[in-house]
């Protein structure tokens, strides 16, 4: 029975008894349409019974139900228990029913040409840098109409540092959230970028909203010096970006959500850090 109710049948080609007495089954799904797990998912392959456990386990492929015509659609090899009411699939170094390589990813041509999203698709050329990807699970919300991946305990706590990257199905937008890869390579200066980017399939566009953090040999005196300038000019504004969730959630991926909410709290009490912290010694921050 599927999260709307409605009864599927299955045919158990094998059923025993275990070294414990528990019942087992197996049967094929082999029908090349797809068993529906649930509306949004499809799957074919093998389905295995415990009588201890509470749901079936499925070793196969699943193809998500996907309408945006501008992605391309494939079985997506899985394995795991699913609880029919709320279906979720294991994404990890995702590959077809033939073998082929898919990515779930904002990537970069490997000319520089442009950017395009692969969501569940095989990249344009296997060298293509993925600026972002994620993995863990994938799921359908039905709210949003958007087919999300993230890990299990983001998933849980959207709040926490993770890669999140999702389709919504009925506009074509593919938006991903975390720590971002534009590959550069600077050498003694380092540069560490989060925030989210979104790519509109329509009109092949993408967006960037982000934070970096970077860091390389200065004069401790100096850099002193430069914030007491800074921090005292009467002619600087109070930071804006308290409350904006790129802000917010590129600090949890840099430090971890406990210090983010911490450093976020002290801004909102005094209008900057209440004390320099080892966590955020970077020399610039620079929010977008």
């Amino acid at each position: 029975m599927d999260e709307n109710k409605i009864k599927h049948h299955l045919h158990f080609d094998k059923i025993a008894v275990d070294t414990t007495f528990q019942t087992i089954a197996d049967g094929e799904l082999a029908d090349t349409a797809g068993f529906p797990l649930s509306p949004q998912f499809l799957f074919k392959g093998s389905v295995h019974l415990t009588a201890s456990k509470e749901f079936l386990n499925f070793t196969g492929y699943s193809k998500p139900n996907i309408h945006c015509e501008k992605i391309e659609k494939n079985w997506i090899r899985t394995s795991g228990d699913i609880n029919p009411a709320n279906v979720s699939i294991t994404i990890e170094s995702p590959v077809t029913d033939a073998g082929t390589k898919l990515a779930a990813a904002v990537a970069q041509t490997s000319d520089s040409t442009g950017i395009y999203a692969a969501f569940l698709m095989p990249k344009q050329k296997p060298s293509d840098l993925e600026i972002i990807n994620a993995s863990g699970v994938l799921y359908y919300d039905k709210t949003s109409n958007q087919f999300r991946i993230t890990t299990p305990e983001k998933l849980e706590k959207p709040g926490i540092a993770g890669n999140y990257l999702s389709l919504d199905d009925s506009k074509c937008l593919v938006y991903g959230e975390g720590k971002l890869d534009f590959g550069s390579d600077f050498g003694q200066l380092s540069l560490k970028v989060v925030g989210n980017v979104m790519n509109n399939l329509n009109n092949d566009s993408t967006q960037f909203d982000v934070l970096g953090a970077v860091n390389f040999f200065f004069n401790e005196d100096a850099i002193k010096i430069m914030s007491e300038q800074i921090s005292t000019n009467p002619s600087l504004l109070a930071t804006q970006d308290v409350g904006r969730s790129t802000f917010e959630h590129g600090l949890a991926e840099l430090v971890g959500k406990e210090k983010a909410d911490k450093l976020i709290a002290e801004l909102n009490l005094y209008g900057s850090f209440k004390r320099f912290r080892k966590t955020c010694a970077k020399r610039f921050s620079l929010p977008n």
